[in-house]
């Protein structure tokens, strides 16, 4: 995988397979899991999201580069502590 610097996500690690999948990591070097409800379309990182799925949910450690992003996970991504 290579890393991608587009700037979307700026306190998240980007990278890029060469089949388009793309895997997030935290500054620290931990990986991201993503969750979507069931019947949803919109993929969360952040457990302090307040749509952050609990039951019924698919789990991905990976997105495709045209999959939904939650905004709000977005914006507490981008925040450092």
């Amino acid at each position: 995988m290579t890393k991608e610097s587009n700037g979307d996500l700026i306190a998240l690690g980007i990278f890029l397979c060469p089949l388009g999948h793309r895997l997030y990591e935290t500054g620290a070097g931990t990986e991201i899991t993503f969750r979507k409800t069931l019947n949803g379309d919109t993929w969360h990182f952040s457990n302090d999201c307040s749509q952050w799925p609990v039951r019924n949910y698919s789990s991905l450690s990976y997105m495709s580069g045209e999959a939904t992003i939650c905004n709000e996970c977005l914006a507490k991504g981008s925040v450092t502590p």
